[in-house]
């Protein structure tokens, strides 16, 4: 262009909308007349022309990825993901980005809660909670719903965007079903290998809920708690558990079988509403051969430690005419109020002893509580030799009362704000069948 064109404003310079603050033109500037210009002006001169962009506030925009539809299974949850929902702002940071929902949820038909939070329902989230999956939306009737929105960077708001919903009925189907193989007395894991349902749910994971029907007869189905913690009985789990290796069924008969039994573990499976009735899974267990000749509860009477001998344990083989083995015993589960000590070292869980301690007098029993009235306390415990096993046993321990042992009354005190009332014999109070006088000190 030429510097006319410049004086009579023929040339304008036009950003393409982009974020950055700056811009520039290199130009060269040259005389192209053929007579009357000096030779230094001839040549052509490079100019620097910089350019500095005003920004403006762009409205954010509300995308679906892969289309404003989604598929949800009745009466379920579904995460809104950054697959479904997504927005667009390249001028607003996410942590500065908020959704609305708008029209008024109908909460008879669904509606938007946060994750760590069930059962209320919120009308706005982050951009930050969306990318974090802890947002969730609940379907509760209906079939197709839809869900208004829009974004706010906090002063401009973007156009409305509504995403379908389509909710259809849970198809629910058992993918594997294998059973268990078990010894008598012995604890297993149930993983999805071996049981595990499918469903229809489309990019959706969806809660599935394992219930026992009927009670069981030779075991119990139990859990781990989180971080490695104790099993513990449980009559129903999800699917998630068995995914994670937390569901386990464990042989709790004592009884000395002549055969092997088969525990029927009936249940049904529940996805939302839908309800998959009368299943069974099968689990065989094998008949143990080492029973207990002697189990003879222990009496502590008013000692605080005692030792446990072949007085009170000692197992055999089935067969009277077997050779002698030396037999193994484990800590399946071990004292609450008390500690089972090997020559003086705690045992707990995993932890055992052999039948030559029991004779030799190296197993004790030490009561750790006080209680002015007698108390009962038992571990469990299998015995083993070479391969053969036992029942899991359950041995009682008597703990008699200690007189001096003192009895704690200690019950919550009401007072008015600003008031005041009298703590009674019946709200703190000390006693023991030997001696009423005890000195209370506030720390």
């Amino acid at each position: 262009f030429t510097l006319l064109d410049i004086v009579n404003r023929k040339v304008r310079y036009v950003h393409d909308g982009s974020e950055g603050p700056m811009d520039q033109l290199m130009l060269e500037v040259t005389v192209t007349a053929q007579e009357g210009v000096p030779e230094c002006l001839r040549q052509g001169q490079m100019y620097l022309l910089p350019i500095m962009i005003n920004p403006i506030n762009d409205a954010p925009q509300v995308i679906f990825p892969h289309g404003n539809h989604m598929t949800i299974l009745k009466h379920t949850r579904k995460h809104l993901t950054t697959d479904i929902l997504q927005v667009l702002d390249d001028d607003t940071s996410c942590d500065d980005l908020e959704f609305q929902l708008h029209g008024g949820q109908q909460m008879e038909e669904g509606y938007v809660e946060y994750d760590f939070h069930p059962g209320v329902p919120i009308e706005e989230f982050s951009c930050r909670d969306l990318e974090a999956g802890n947002v969730v939306y609940v379907h509760q009737s209906g079939t197709n719903l839809q869900l208004t929105l829009q974004v706010s960077d906090g002063t401009v708001p973007s156009p409305i965007a509504t995403l379908r919903i389509h909710a259809i009925d849970p198809d629910i189907r058992l993918h594997n079903n294998t059973g268990l193989s078990i010894s008598q007395g012995g604890a297993a894991r149930i993983t999805t290998a071996n049981l595990s349902v499918e469903t229809n749910a489309v990019k959706q994971q969806v809660t599935i809920l394992y219930v026992l029907t009927e009670p069981l007869r030779y075991g119990e189905v139990q859990k781990q708690g989180s971080m490695g913690g104790e099993w513990k009985k449980v009559e129903s789990f999800h699917q998630q558990d068995l995914e994670q290796g937390r569901i386990q069924y464990f042989s709790t008969d004592p009884e000395h079988r002549l055969e092997d039994v088969v525990e029927k573990l009936r249940f049904k499976v529940q996805v939302g509403q839908k309800v998959l009735q009368n299943n069974t899974f099968l689990i065989k267990i094998k008949r143990a051969t080492i029973k207990m000749r002697t189990m003879v509860p222990l009496q502590m009477k008013n000692r605080r430690h005692r030792n446990i001998t072949s007085k009170e344990l000692e197992a055999m083989l089935e067969d009277p005419n077997s050779a002698p083995v030396p037999f193994h015993y484990t800590i399946i589960q071990a004292p609450k109020k008390g500690n089972l000590e090997l020559l003086g070292n705690r045992l707990t869980e995993g932890f055992g002893f052999t039948q030559d301690d029991l004779q030799r007098n190296h197993l004790s029993y030490s009561a750790t509580i006080r209680n002015s009235q007698q108390a009962e306390d038992t571990f469990q415990f299998r015995v083993r030799a070479s391969e053969q096993y036992s029942p899991v046993y359950t041995y009682t321990i008597s703990i008699g009362g200690d007189p001096d042992a003192p009895a704690l009354t200690n019950v919550l005190l009401t007072v008015p704000e600003g008031g005041q009332a009298i703590i009674s014999k019946d709200h703190l109070f000390v006693q023991s069948m030997n001696s009423m006088d005890y000195l209370y000190e506030v720390i």
